[in-house]
């Protein structure tokens, strides 16, 4: 088959922390503000102060750590493809993973990849990363679920999850995968803005 053709349904997911900094470096959870900001200058140079204001706004409960981890994830890109994919005639979804696992006494985060586990139902296999148990089998198996609906239909509804709209630049709908599933539109939209 043509893997160019445009109908070719698609989700695209990414993590909450991706890099999970302060997993090997416990001195990160007690970053300051100021310091986070000094942190993200490595990356933003000038826009660091803004950018950090911008994330801390959007999501006013995440300590300056988390902010860090949320402005330096990959989403920039993720959305940029998914917007150029939405152009196409198949449907495609968005997913944003944020289940921080008990591991490396919570510094763990929900790091790059750590989504993948839950999708093959190996939760209980990969206690390494999610601790295993009871919270992350639940969740586990709700997207499962989903993607065999998608693998099934193109489709990644379930009866397992709420509805999951397709994704449009528009909306930007967005399954959050957590403890409690929820469809959010483009919630990280305008703190994305101060990255460009």
């Amino acid at each position: 088959k043509d893997l160019h053709n445009n109908n070719i349904p698609m989700i695209f997911c990414t993590t909450t922390a991706e890099s999970g900094r302060s997993m090997l470096d416990p001195e990160l959870e007690a970053s300051t503000p100021e310091q986070a900001v000094e942190l993200l200058a490595k990356n933003y140079g000038d826009k660091a102060q803004a950018v950090y204001d911008a994330y801390n706004k959007v999501f006013p409960n995440q300590k300056p750590i988390d902010v860090i981890n949320l402005a330096s994830s990959t989403r920039v890109g993720v959305i940029n493809s998914i917007n150029a994919k939405a152009q196409q005639d198949a449907p495609v979804y968005l997913a944003w993973f944020g289940w921080n696992p008990p591991t490396f006494d919570g510094r763990a985060k929900a790091f790059h990849c750590l989504d993948i586990i839950f999708r093959f139902l190996n939760t209980d296999r990969m206690v390494s990363h999610s601790g295993g148990g009871k919270r992350p089998r639940e969740l586990s198996k709700k997207m499962a679920a989903a993607l065999l609906s998608f693998m099934r239909t193109g489709n990644p509804n379930c009866a397992e999850l709420p509805e999951w709209p397709a994704y449009d630049t528009e909306k930007g709908a967005t399954m959050i995968l957590n403890d409690k599933c929820e469809v959010l539109n483009d919630p990280d939209r305008e703190a994305r803005a101060t990255l460009n």
